[in-house]
């Protein structure tokens, strides 16, 4: 058998929405530590805490989709800040206090 398919194979269960390791470690880690630090009224700590749950729930099944994921968050939040700057910070046009 060819090496580069053995090294390629996965040796952990990739964590599903509907796997064991997602339900009963990962999901409820998550919600305590986010619900924990918006309990203490830390809420710009408890966003950077759920971003972080994310890129390691995408990062677990393979590494190189953290990158991927970080790029799309940077595109993303420019492109955004672009909008609302183009718009001049219209309220009307582009509330996205009102999502976070």
């Amino acid at each position: 058998m060819d090496l580069n398919l053995k090294r390629n194979n996965l040796t952990r269960n990739p964590m599903l929405f509907s796997s064991y390791i997602f339900i009963l470690a990962f999901l409820p880690i998550s919600l305590l530590g986010f619900y924990t630090l918006r309990a203490m009224k830390c809420y710009s700590l408890a966003k950077v805490f759920l971003i972080g749950a994310s890129v390691f729930f995408y990062g677990y099944f393979k590494v190189e989709y953290i990158f991927i994921l970080i790029f799309s968050m940077l595109v993303n939040f420019s492109l955004a800040h672009f909008i609302l700057k183009a718009t001049g910070g219209g309220e009307a046009v582009f509330n996205y206090r009102h999502y976070l």
